[in-house]
């Protein structure tokens, strides 16, 4: 069974298209990545991907907590062994891409 750890933040990407590349390019510097894609699409459906794959890994080192507690941020739900292979994080999320067209700003979770 699938537990899940909800994060109570809310992380803002911001994105480009590269000069380079044409891909866009998207970070989060609260949480220290960027990712990258071909279309905008691509990013948006990356980005929960990305933020999961950090914070499992965080988890599973035990450094969880800690990073949590340096952004003033708080995990619900959290399970008292350090598997991670049955967690999945519910983080909230705001995407600003520069240069969108039909808006600049999407959010899920």
């Amino acid at each position: 069974m699938v537990k899940i750890v909800g994060v109570e933040a809310m992380i803002q990407w911001t994105a480009a298209k590269s000069e380079h590349c044409e891909r866009w390019v998207a970070e989060c510097s609260e949480l220290e990545i960027s990712i990258e894609g071909d279309t905008l699409d691509e990013v948006y459906s990356l980005i929960p991907e990305a933020s999961h794959a950090l914070l499992v890994d965080l988890f599973a080192d035990d450094e969880l907590d800690a990073f949590l507690k340096q952004r003033g941020w708080e995990a619900i739900g959290i399970p008292a062994d350090q598997g991670g292979d049955d967690i999945e994080f519910s983080v909230p999320w705001n995407l600003v891409a520069q240069g969108a067209v039909g808006g600049p700003r999407r959010s899920a979770h």
